[in-house]
């Protein structure tokens, strides 16, 4: 039996077309609260709690709860199990609730920060039958 949760991401991707998905890397999907900040318009830190939506060796999908969206190119420092990690805004689509960001890392997950920074339960969307 699916929950509701999963049959939502599995039609969110059923859906998506290929010249929607421009992702260069193999992305897993995962859903798993961490620490983001960044530098605010008014030049101060913001803090906040995201949802990890997906996870590449050089990249984070974030659902973020906020009523503003993140300019792209913006730095974003995101931590989570310990591992703090940096990157660049390169998305910031407005969903119901808030916005998906799209963060380019600035480097490549080393196999130890990988297995330390994602959560335990994954999915791999190429596994799944979506025809």
């Amino acid at each position: 039996m699916m929950t509701d949760k999963a049959f939502v991401i599995v039609v969110r991707f059923a859906n998506r077309s290929a010249e929607q998905d421009r992702r260069t890397e193999h992305r897993l999907l995962c859903s798993n609260l961490v620490q983001i900040s960044w530098v605010g318009s008014n030049d101060r830190w913001r803090k906040e709690t995201a949802v990890l939506e997906n996870i590449s060796r050089g990249g984070l999908g974030l659902a973020l709860f906020v009523s503003v969206p993140l300019e792209i190119g913006t730095a974003l420092y995101v931590l989570a199990n310990g591992i703090e990690l940096s990157g660049i805004v390169r998305k910031c689509s407005l969903l119901q609730n808030g916005y998906f960001v799209g963060l380019e890392l600035d480097r490549v997950l080393t196999a130890g920060e990988a297995d330390s920074f994602t959560p335990e339960h994954l999915i791999d969307i190429d596994l799944l039958d979506l025809t």
